[in-house]
Formats: C-alpha cells, sequence, structure tokens
C-alpha cells in the first residue's frame, strides 16, 4: 500500500503524513527531508570550495541564490554533489515515528532545519537531476521492503515519485493560512522571529518555483483528492484521510 500527500509548502502535509503513519504502522517517507540533506551536503561542499560565498552569519534569499549558481556554474563541484547524494540513507523508525537521514554514518538529522537549509532545499528542488536522484532513493526505499505499507509526502509523490499510489491526497489551504503556519513553526523551533510579511513573501517565492520549474512542477496529481485544510485542524485533516483509506 502506498500513500501520496502533495501539496506546497506549509500545508500540513509532513505532520498529516507522519500521524497516519503512525495510527497505521505505515512507514512515512519524508522527501523534504531528503532535499534538505542534499541541501546541508552542498552547502558543506560550497563552503569547502568557495568559503568567501557563504558565511554562517550571513542567511538570507540573496545569498543563497549567489551559492545556488554554483549548481549550474561549477561542474566539478555539481558531479560530486551528485555522487553524495547517491549514498544518502533513509531510515524511519516505527517505534518514535521518526524519520533520520543519514550520509554515510553521520546522522543529518539535526541539521536539517535552519532556514538557510531550508532556503536552499527549495533551489536545489529545481535541478533535474538531483530530483531524479532523490525520487530514485525513495522507490529504492519501498522496493526493498515491499512488504511494508508507506506514506509519502512532498511536491511530486504522487505525480512523478508514485504515479501509481493507491491513493493520492493533494492538501492545500490558502497563502495566508500557510504563511501563519510557517511562521509560528519557525518560531516553535526558535529558527526565527519571522514577520507574517516575510513569511508570506517567502511562501510566495516557494510556490513561484514549484509550481514553474521545468521539471516535475507542483500540480494536483491524476486522481488525487484535494483537501483544503484551511480551517481544518490536524485532527480533522487526518480524520478525512482515513476515511478514504476504508474505502480502498
Amino acid at each position: 500500500m502506498i500513500i501520496t500527500i502533495d501539496g506546497p509548502s506549509a500545508s500540513g502535509k509532513s505532520s498529516v503524513a507522519q500521524k497516519l503513519a503512525q495510527q497505521l504502522n505505515y512507514i512515512h517517507i519524508n522527501s523534504g527531508f531528503l532535499y534538505r540533506a542534499a541541501a546541508v551536503l552542498y552547502l558543506r561542499q560550497v563552503q569547502e570550495n568557495y568559503p568567501d560565498v557563504i558565511s554562517e552569519n550571513h542567511i538570507d534569499s540573496a545569498q543563497n541564490n549567489k551559492c545556488s549558481t554554483f549548481v549550474v556554474s561549477d561542474l566539478t563541484l555539481k558531479a560530486k554533489l551528485y555522487r553524495t547524494i547517491a549514498q544518502l540513507k533513509y531510515i524511519y523508525n516505527p517505534a518514535t515515528n521518526l524519520a533520520q537521514v543519514y550520509y554515510l554514518n553521520e546522522d543529518l538529522t539535526p541539521t536539517l532545519k535552519t532556514t538557510q537549509v531550508s532556503q536552499m532545499a527549495s533551489m536545489l528542488s529545481a535541478n533535474p537531476e538531483i530530483r531524479e536522484i532523490i525520487n530514485q532513493l525513495q522507490r529504492d526505499l519501498v522496493a526493498a521492503n515491499p512488504e511494508n505499507s508507506y506514506i509519502a509526502d512532498g511536491r511530486d509523490c504522487g505525480s512523478v515519485v508514485f504515479p501509481k499510489a493507491n491513493l493520492k491526497i493533494f492538501l492545500t489551504a490558502n497563502l495566508q493560512v500557510r504563511a501563519e503556519r510557517f511562521r509560528q513553526d519557525l518560531i516553535r523551533k526558535q529558527l526565527s522571529q519571522l514577520s507574517i510579511e516575510k513569511s508570506l513573501a517567502e511562501l510566495q517565492e516557494r510556490d513561484q518555483r514549484d509550481q514553474t520549474r521545468a521539471v516535475a512542477p507542483l500540480i494536483v496529481p491524476a486522481g488525487a483528492f484535494l483537501i483544503d485544510s484551511s480551517a481544518l485542524t490536524l485532527a480533522q485533516v487526518v480524520k478525512k484521510i482515513l476515511v478514504l483509506i476504508a474505502k480502498l
């Protein structure tokens, strides 16, 4: 059994997928973790090769845009990055309902939630080679354990990664609601005191990038059920999806 939950940033898809996985004893594949892990590895390579480009004390979209130019301009760095990303390992622990991402023997999970990593992950996700590597990592995980059931969330899980999923959900919410959720999440994790105006601008930028990229743009997958969570609680969204699962 494979269930996919796609949707824009801050629509609540990862929280919903995590809750469903916990209740159903499914494995939750959080594709965002893999893109963030790729961003961590990429930023390290930029720091190592171009230390003047990136500074831990200078984290903003302009700086990340400058860093991201090396994805296409430095062919040696790009080739090394692809080889490195292909070695990522996604491990889900059903006992704790938590996922971890490893590179070789290093647990990258604690490094995935910074503002800079989040911004860079969004930029790297537009790279078709990186998308294909991460898509294949997800497919390999399922292929290696076909006896398990999975809930995969991301931007293109139902449209590209698992187009033959048993159930596809497209979870969305209006921009204002998503911006406030995004802002509160950063505050709760003590990552940023982002204003609602900056939160709106950040999500608008991500939405634009996700919807207009040449490869696997954010769309409602064929056959997907659309759920607008603007006025719904997490529990209410989970309940709606459980009803759909029961009908399979």
